[in-house]
């Protein structure tokens, strides 16, 4: 019996979709298709790959990060005041890895492993960086985020918080698409519970206390 492939229809579909909505998630296109979010997923690397859509964490958008209504250059700045212009500095050696979209925890790699999107150790632009990751700084540790004139703000945090988590809040609805940068300080690494990796164990009675700190620059 002869099948017919779906698939060129439904691509177009989805991109008709980003194109009405500027950016749409993976979940939504597959309640609407009716397919699996695996096949969504197929779906929009296949697309990235040929430039006409730009993945990004949970979904996709226009290539180059249009929206539908294209918002002034002074909004743009608003909504994205990270992206490409903001100039990182976090000095942290390695950074773990995190698998598919639940971001499930996995290897604990030097961040030479990616160096465009997880090196920051000599400061540089975000750019298009996409991070939600935690970074092991395995001691006192400090992130320095600033715009091209050098304001901006800086965090430090003493050696019992050897972990940090780094969010650039890559979001597929334009109003909050990077509206910040998320910085956690942790004294333990993500699933510690089960891996034990910093896991602080307190008898009955006992504290423990952790110390950071944040300050403006320029």
């Amino acid at each position: 019996m002869a099948t017919t492939d779906l698939g060129p229809d439904r691509r177009e579909r989805i991109v008709q979709e980003v194109r009405d909505r500027g950016t749409v998630r993976v979940r939504d296109l597959a309640d609407k298709l009716e397919v699996s979010l695996m096949t969504v997923r197929r779906d929009i690397e296949l697309l990235a790959g040929e430039g006409v859509l730009e993945r990004i964490h949970g979904g996709a958008r226009l290539r180059g990060g249009r929206v539908a209504l294209e918002p002034s250059p002074k909004e743009k700045g608003l909504l994205n005041p990270g992206e490409k212009r903001a100039i990182a500095k976090l000095a942290a050696e390695r950074v773990m890895l995190a698998d598919g979209d639940r971001l499930l925890p996995g290897d604990t790699v030097a961040v030479e492993h990616d160096p465009a999107r997880f090196d920051f150790r000599a400061g540089r632009p975000i750019g298009s960086a996409e991070i939600d990751h935690a970074f092991e700084t395995a001691g006192a540790g400090s992130v320095l985020l600033t715009d091209p004139a050098g304001v901006g703000v800086r965090m430090e945090w003493d050696a019992r918080s050897a972990w940090v988590q780094v969010h650039t809040a890559d979001r597929p609805e334009p109003e909050l698409h990077r509206a910040g940068l998320a910085v956690e300080p942790m004294t333990c690494a993500p699933d510690a519970f089960n891996s034990g990796s910093g896991l602080v164990r307190l008898e009955p009675g006992e504290t423990h206390t952790a110390w950071c700190a944040i300050s403006a620059v320029g």
